[in-house]
């Protein structure tokens, strides 16, 4: 009889939705972002008699059907997800059971997804995942061997894509290694250890100055480090602020020796709580997190020189001094996610808006 398929890729009810979707929208409106990302599963296979479909065995680029003797079992499910760039919504369009995700065949997957995206309606704009290393060759393949914010469009070559990290987990990575080594903007130290010292300071206190902060945010789990919400909190302004009075008060109070020298890390607290309100679209409102309608937007133009220049500064100081830096993985997708967000926002404020 042969082996029974497997039902990976676009499914038709994801076809059917999107064709329905875009069918309501307006040509501005179907301009997306797509979003690549992986998940764990417990490796099974299973068999529905119904659909007469296999799941759960490892896929390969092209629709090939594993055969016999190199039946995998899969670890992973690979996912692509539409987002609207101007509207509010989120389609799932294609997923993949995988192991040890290659970023070849990433590629052919992604060059496949935008085909079939694009022939229900929409149109990619965008292309944004984590800088996991398959996920990083897959950029590099789309730029033909160097990692670009812009690149061609694999399937028209008149049109652009551009590409990003995921700025949650960018931050998340930035979080970690704040927490775990000590760096320097060459002027004072920059260390998640003055955060860890403001919660055992004021952990056995009824009324706390930064409320709260929990253990979860100073010592987390490998699991614990997963949660984007707790990753925002510990660089947010009831943080700084506690940690600000502390130092202040340490002159007179040796008790609170510890939060001396406190007030570069507090600038690169509230430098990074800066730049992640300007990429949080989760809510609206005002200051940074206020949408942007001119390509002049100062906040732009903090993003391009600013805050560049500062990150740049504290990677080279901290290199310097030998005590500790970003990776150059976390050093690269930071500078890289927000030269990509610039060049989007100034992108759809302009070119797309007149093609539209």
């Amino acid at each position: 009889m042969g082996p029974s398929p497997t039902t990976s890729g676009m499914s038709a009810a994801m076809k059917e939705r999107l064709v329905s979707e875009a069918s309501m929208l307006s040509s501005k409106q179907h301009m997306a972002s797509l979003i690549i990302d992986e998940a764990s599963i417990r490796p099974k296979c299973i068999y529905d008699r119904k659909a007469d479909a296999v799941f759960g065995l490892k896929d390969k680029p092209g629709g090939d059907t594993p055969s016999s003797s190199k039946e995998v079992l899969a670890n992973r499910v690979l996912c692509f997800v539409l987002q609207g760039v101007s509207s509010k919504y989120k389609i799932p369009c294609s997923y993949y059971f995988t192991k040890q995700l290659s970023g070849r065949d990433l590629f052919t997957w992604t060059k496949e997804v935008i085909a079939a995206v694009e022939l229900c309606g929409f149109v990619v704009t965008r292309i944004v995942t984590d800088n996991y290393s398959a996920n990083v060759t897959l950029f590099k393949h789309l730029g033909s061997g160097s990692l670009q914010t812009v690149v061609r469009h694999p399937h028209d070559d008149s049109r652009i894509i551009l590409l990003s990290f995921d700025p949650c987990h960018v931050l998340k990575n930035v979080r970690n290694q704040f927490l775990e080594r000590q760096l320097t903007d060459g002027s004072g130290v920059i260390s998640g250890t003055f955060v860890q010292e403001l919660y055992e300071h004021q952990k056995n206190m009824t009324i706390k100055l930064a409320r709260n902060l929990t253990r979860k945010h100073v010592y987390p789990t490998n699991l614990e480090k997963m949660n984007v919400l707790r990753a925002v909190q510990i660089f947010s302004p009831q943080v700084c602020a506690a940690l600000e009075h502390l130092e202040e008060n340490s002159r007179n109070d040796p008790a609170l020796s510890a939060f001396r020298r406190a007030s570069s890390t507090v600038h690169f607290m509230r430098t990074m709580k800066d730049w992640f309100d300007m990429h949080d679209t989760s809510f609206g409102g005002t200051g940074q997190k206020a949408p942007i309608a001119d390509v002049d937007d100062g906040r732009l133009l903090w993003l391009e020189n600013d805050f560049t220049c500062y990150v740049k500064k504290v990677q080279a100081s901290s290199v310097a001094s030998g005590n500790g830096a970003f990776t150059g993985e976390t050093f690269e997708a930071l500078l890289f996610t927000t030269k990509s967000t610039v060049e989007t926002t100034r992108y759809l404020l302009t070119k797309a808006s007149t093609t539209c």
